[in-house]
Parts: C-alpha cells; structure tokens; sequence
C-alpha cells in the first residue's frame, strides 16, 4: 500500500502491515495496481471482510493506468516470472537514487511516527 518495500528495513515489518491495515480500515476503496504480492493479497482479503470495493488496475505506462478484472489482475504474471523469462531485465539503481529514496523514506518515517500510525 503506502508503506512500499518495509520502508528499506527501517522500520519494523509487522508496524508496516499494521500501519497498511489501519489505513485500509479508514478508507473507502482499496485500488491495486499491477502485481499482486502475498501482502497485498492479505489487504485484499481484509477490504473484502470490511465490505470494501476493490478495484484493479494494470499499469499500461508512467501514465496510464487501465483498470481491469479480478480475473486479468490475477492471471499478470510477476516480475519475477518476467524476469525468468527474460521479458524483463532488472538494473541496478543508480547511488543518487537510492540516496534520494533513503531521504523520502526518513521523512515518511517521521512524518507517520508524528501522525501517529508508527509506533516504533
């Protein structure tokens, strides 16, 4: 959800999930895009419990956003399997930008702490 890839392990995994879950309960609708990971899964399954909508989207590009079904949500194949079959080739970021993501997720860390959805 808002929480993308634990925050760079800066913060512990369980706050991410619960932070994400909290924020889930207090919203209307749950949008998915692209992949659907096992924690975005979990999400899922909570929407649906709290009688949420859940729609799916497919990233056409930087963009566009396409929404789709349930169906062709889950029949994308993932990164990984993209990769495997080398549609999909995985770069290394460049250092300016892993700086400037370790800046943003310091000030999402702060900026939630003083929010009060982290509690660590």
């Amino acid at each position: 959800m808002n929480f993308d890839y634990f925050l760079f392990d800066k913060v512990k995994r369980e706050s991410i999930i619960e932070a994400n879950f909290e924020l889930l309960k207090r919203c209307d609708e749950l949008w998915v895009f692209g992949e659907i990971s096992d924690g975005v899964q979990e999400e899922i399954k909570l929407a649906e419990k709290l009688h949420k909508t859940v729609r799916y989207f497919k990233v056409k590009n930087k963009k566009q956003f396409v929404e789709v079904t349930q169906q062709q949500a889950h029949k994308q194949n993932s990164e990984e399997e993209k990769v495997k079959n080398g549609e999909i080739r995985l770069l290394p970021l460049p250092q300016e930008k892993v700086r400037e993501a370790k800046k943003l997720v310091k000030r999402l860390v702060r900026k939630y702490k003083k929010a009060g959805i982290l509690n660590t």
